[in-house]
């Protein structure tokens, strides 16, 4: 039986790590993600349901791909294969990066951006006018709102808008928007 050198027998295992590694994290970016099966109502590490991170997906790509990599990159720059050294250190940095990465994943899934425009949202913003409007003659105004410009059906409290005018939002019956001029909302 044919005996391989110790120091091949670790390139072979960082080296089928990491590609194992990279290909876990390939399938995640290009699959659903991170998570465990959903048991009960916990959607999985990802949305902050199981907390333990053995059972992320992510924890286990990073921390394959890290050790594997650290592993060779070691043995390359250090010039040493002796794995006393190295296979601690490739261990400790492998986990150090799956966990890293895991938690960083589960905190960036927590965030939502919310887009969504209500009508309370634009109560009280300036407008302008787009099409004139009146108290009995439905126009529409425009207003910049969470960073994005939002057109509504408006009608007036009090006289007619041309277009052009600057009015303010005093409030919201069904879709119609209510404005007033700026001078008589202060």
């Amino acid at each position: 039986m044919m005996r391989i050198p110790q120091t091949m027998a670790m390139t072979w295992t960082y080296l089928v790590c990491l590609l194992a590694g990279g290909v876990l994290i390939t399938l995640s970016i290009a699959g659903d993600g991170d998570g465990i099966p959903d048991v009960d109502g916990a959607s999985g590490i990802a949305e902050g349901g199981h907390p333990a991170v053995l059972f992320s997906t992510s924890f286990w790509s990073f921390s394959l791909a890290g050790f594997g990599l650290c592993g060779l990159l070691l043995q390359l720059f250090e010039g040493t294969t002796d794995t006393r050294f190295n296979l601690p250190i490739a261990l400790l940095l492998g986990i150090g990066l799956g966990w890293c990465a895991s938690f960083a994943l589960r905190f960036l899934a927590r965030r939502d951006a919310n887009t969504v425009v209500l009508a309370s949202d634009l109560i009280g913003l300036e407008a302008t006018v787009t099409l004139p409007l009146g108290e009995d003659q439905r126009g529409f105004v425009e207003t910049f709102v969470r960073g994005s410009l939002v057109r509504r059906a408006a009608r007036s409290a009090s006289g007619h808008f041309d277009r052009g005018q600057k009015v303010v939002i005093l409030r919201s019956e069904g879709n119609t928007l209510i404005v007033d001029s700026l001078d008589m909302a202060s």
